[in-house]
């Protein structure tokens, strides 16, 4: 939990805290989607007050170690919008994206999902990408 308290929730942005309120507010079940290893992004939702998490499966501890081993595909890319989906429909059953929030120019096609796409702080790429599909684009 070192990792969770000292380096991660100080650089969770006021705005997205905000966001997940307002999303919450609206009647949302927010989804934590990560390329970042399960346990990790685990712990960050559970500060955030979040229950559903989609991120990148690491292959068991040894000796009470972590691993380190992705298992699976990393939810990147184009994984993001699969991954999602298929824990969604399980979860759910029924269900919309109403929003998605990316950073990255990896996040498009999830972002292209959502009824109301956001890019955050985007990357260049991302920035370009936001500009061509009319996304809007905020600095959190």
């Amino acid at each position: 939990d070192v990792c969770i308290e000292d380096d991660l929730l100080p650089d969770v942005r006021p705005g997205a805290v905000a966001e997940i309120e307002r999303l919450r507010q609206d009647g949302c079940r927010v989804v934590l989607v990560s390329a970042a290893p399960r346990p990790m992004v685990e712990r960050l939702a559970a500060r955030l007050g979040l229950q559903d998490v989609v991120a990148t499966d690491i292959a068991p501890a040894v000796d009470g170690r972590f691993s380190g081993r992705v298992e699976g595909a990393c939810v990147l890319g184009d994984e993001k919008l699969r991954r999602l989906s298929s824990y969604a429909d399980a979860a759910f059953g029924r269900w919309e994206l109403v929003a998605a929030y990316g950073d990255q120019h990896t996040d498009g096609r999830l972002l292209a999902a959502a009824r109301r796409p956001l890019a955050v702080s985007p990357c260049r790429r991302l920035t370009r990408l936001a500009d061509v599909k009319g996304w809007p684009v905020q600095v959190w």
